[in-house]
């Protein structure tokens, strides 16, 4: 998969997760199989994060799982690594997470 097929799907996967992440938060989530189908699913993203390697992991709980306004500028800008590096970084995490993906039978 190109690097920015890669991108995009992943923006737009974690974008679904920050929505499923907001709407599962709260005690009404508990009893309703729709929101536990969401909160598993925030649960499998979660799961997959945490296997990668600490830089790693750093980059995309900072660019996708904190926050919906933060731009990769801000990430390299923070870890105070080269735009190169940032993306070779996440570029690596992403494919990690993907396989990942793969390996437990689930498509991204």
């Amino acid at each position: 998969m190109a690097k920015k097929e890669l991108f995009s799907k992943f923006n737009k996967l974690f974008d679904t997760y920050r929505v499923c992440k907001f709407v599962t938060e709260g005690p009404e989530a508990e009893h309703n199989p729709e929101r536990q189908l969401w909160k598993d699913f925030c649960v499998q993203i979660e799961n997959a994060v945490n296997r990668l390697p600490d830089k790693e992991k750093e980059i995309i709980l900072e660019r996708y799982m904190k926050d919906d306004y933060v731009f990769d500028k801000d990430i390299y800008g923070k870890f105070q690594i080269s735009p190169r590096t940032y993306d070779r970084r996440k570029a690596d995490a992403l494919t990690k997470i993907a396989y990942y993906f793969e390996a437990i039978g689930e498509a991204i």
